[in-house]
């Protein structure tokens, strides 16, 4: 069992990652530059990094329209004002700031631009159709309208579910960029639509109700992208047909780093710019921000999937592991061992009085083996204190071999002395 999740979790681990390669080195088609029309940058499919090298094009779009004297006196008035100043009229809605004249979401509060409006990384997977076409929120139904039911909650009352009132209110998926109106200076309306669009001085006829009324508009040098439903920036220079050539001056001046010193034609400045572009263009795919994934603690699904299967696979081996060592000290108790091996409790008492007295005769001759040492070692229990310097300790446990010969206490031995003295007296 404990191979076959390891085998699992190899598997799916395995899997993600060559999910992660094969995304790695999908090959994006080529946003702008040579071979390339007028195209969108910036906005919700860069990053942080993509964003920033999307104003510097912007700031290399804009030299290249004053070279080719395409910029008009108000034009430059606006990026004076504007631009330059890093300001945006109207200013720019909560989660962004303004750059280079431009409303950008602030990545240092996890905020990710979606349809024109910045949201939060761990939301923006959950955005769909009402903040893309701009949906309003629909009304809520009268109170009147619902029926407690028998067994909790409530419902619509069956005489109320063909009224007028009583219906849900849907909204269809549309959003018409050209027809925001909003009343003169109210950029707060208009920037609830979009991060980048103001309330212009353009005004319209309101076809609804007949009044002429403000336009909301997305700001200079930027259009309305249907495809990702937002205002980005436009590079309108069409450089389909334009070919490859090196770096010349040119390059250096719309780069902003020279100043021109001569006349330069419109084909020689446009070549330039669509090469300039074409350079930068691997660099900007590398910031595209692919599809939304929703994402739990910022793990995607198959790496939280991951994470919890490996966490499970740890957690099972501990339980095993402790449930291991449990047994193996179960077993150390010998009632445990007996009792497990079926005995019954007069087994039990019987081979519990076994162990205890084997257990009573291996004390008893340690306790043995402990005195002979102490003997061996001048610790004679018949010598205090032990026995003197330069002797032998005294055993102890020999056996008693008697009182021995009798002797005289005048000297000598006296079972001869005698014989002697009575041998003398007899040859007198």
């Amino acid at each position: 069992m404990e191979k076959r999740t390891l085998s699992l979790v190899t598997v799916l681990l395995l899997a993600a990652a060559v999910q992660a390669e094969e995304e790695k080195n999908i090959t994006l088609p080529k946003p702008f530059g040579i071979g390339i029309g007028p195209a969108y940058i910036g906005g919700r499919d860069t990053d942080e990094e993509g964003t920033e090298l999307s104003l510097k094009i912007y700031q290399q779009y804009i030299m290249f329209k004053r070279l080719s004297s395409m910029n008009l006196q108000e034009d430059e008035q606006y990026y004076s004002r504007w631009t330059g100043k890093g300001e945006c009229i109207g200013a720019c809605p909560q989660y962004s700031h303004c750059k280079k004249g431009i409303c950008v979401c602030k990545p240092e509060d996890s905020r990710i631009q979606v349809y024109g409006r910045c949201f939060s990384n761990s939301t923006a997977y959950f955005v769909g159709d009402k903040e893309k076409y701009r949906k309003p929120t629909p009304p809520a139904r009268p109170e009147w309208c619902f029926c407690e039911k028998k067994n909790g909650g409530r419902d619509v009352c069956p005489e109320n579910r063909r009224r007028e009132e009583c219906q849900v209110v849907t909204y269809p998926n549309n959003f018409d960029h050209n027809t925001q109106y909003c009343m003169g200076g109210d950029h707060s309306h208009c920037l609830g639509k979009d991060i980048n669009m103001f309330c212009s001085s353009n005004q319209v006829q309101d076809q609804t109700t007949g009044q002429v009324k403000n336009l909301c508009q997305c700001r200079k040098d930027m259009k309305f992208d249907t495809k990702n439903m937002e205002c980005r920036i436009r590079i309108d220079v069409d450089c389909t047909y334009e070919n490859k050539e090196k770096e010349g001056d040119l390059t250096w001046i719309l780069k902003g780093r020279d100043e021109p010193k001569k006349e330069y034609t419109l084909a020689e400045i446009k070549t330039a710019f669509c090469n300039l572009i074409d350079a930068e263009s691997a660099e900007y795919n590398a910031h595209i921000v692919g599809e939304f994934t929703y994402s739990i603690l910022g793990l995607s699904i198959g790496g939280f999937i991951a994470v919890c299967c490996i966490t499970c696979v740890t957690a099972c081996c501990c339980c095993k592991c402790c449930e291991k060592v449990k047994a193996k000290i179960r077993a150390l108790d010998p009632r445990n061992a007996m009792r497990d091996a079926g005995m019954g409790p007069g087994t039990q008492m019987a081979a519990l009085g076994a162990v205890a007295a084997g257990e009573y005769m291996e004390n008893r001759n340690d306790k043995q083996d402990e005195a002979r040492v102490a003997a061996m070692q001048g610790q004679s229990m018949g010598m205090p204190g032990g026995a003197p310097p330069g002797y032998a300790p005294v055993p102890e446990g020999y056996p008693d071999q008697g009182a021995g010969y009798p002797q005289d206490q005048r000297g000598g031995y006296g079972g001869q002395e005698g014989k002697c003295q009575h041998w003398e007296r007899g040859s007198n």
